[in-house]
């Protein structure tokens, strides 16, 4: 396969899946379903409680500071955490009771969970393939992953993975890996060949805007929660 027919095939249905052995990723591809996600948040939380859930819900709001400045995570519904259901419900407009019930879960279910797919997820009308496709070509055009294709004998052997941020419905996600620029985000792109890569951070307008190997990215993420990470990985397609 030469460069051109690399860059102009579309992946429909695929990701990547990444496996850890002994601290590295592999990557293959494997075509699967679109994603199945189920709320992260299913019960009523409140003051006294100690569950996992509540663990949840203070690992969750670990990621911003203006809500859980503390960041204890303990699975006990406590003072403080009452402190912060209360600022997270003044935030999105929800009267503050402290009381976790179906409005607040609804929220917490709107930002916190993960929903990740192929092409079934974009919105309508939003060419979500051919623009993730857009992104992977410019990043084969990159000389770093043309080397790569170089040194492994061939563009067959460079995988290229993208999640479109358009695809993700909370930016919550996207923002523990780019601090503050989820919404100047267009694609995130893995290129790799064996064990070597590079992870790109595409704008709205899909120009590279940032890069880093994929060794660099790895050791950047490694204290992120697993199942988080995992489904970021997953996501890639």
């Amino acid at each position: 396969m030469n460069q051109k027919e690399f860059k102009n095939t579309v992946l429909v249905g695929a990701i990547v899946t990444i496996v850890a052995i002994g601290g590295y990723f592999v990557f293959s591809s494997a075509s699967i379903a679109t994603a199945q996600t189920t709320p992260r948040y299913t019960q009523n939380l409140y003051f006294g409680l100690k569950n996992s859930q509540v663990n949840q819900l203070q690992q969750d709001f670990t990621n911003d500071s203006t809500i859980y400045p503390e960041k204890l995570v303990t699975g006990y519904f406590g003072p403080l955490t009452l402190k912060a259901v209360k600022r997270f419900q003044a935030k999105y407009g929800i009267i503050q009771t402290g009381y976790v019930g179906p409005l607040t879960r609804a929220k917490l279910n709107e930002l916190y969970t993960y929903t990740f797919g192929g092409p079934n997820n974009c919105k309508p009308g939003y060419p979500c393939v051919v623009e993730e496709n857009e992104g992977k070509k410019k990043v084969s055009d990159t000389p770093e992953v043309q080397a790569l294709a170089e040194k492994y004998g061939g563009w067959e052997h460079v995988h290229i993975g993208a999640l479109d941020i358009d695809l993700v419905r909370h930016t919550a996600f996207i923002e523990k890996i780019y601090p503050n620029l989820a919404k100047d985000t267009g694609c995130i792109i893995i290129a790799h060949a064996g064990d070597e890569g590079y992870v790109y951070r595409e704008d709205k307008n899909l120009n590279i805007a940032y890069q880093e190997t994929l060794a660099e990215f790895m050791e950047r993420t490694k204290d992120f929660d697993p199942e988080y990470m995992a489904k970021f990985y997953l996501s890639l397609h």
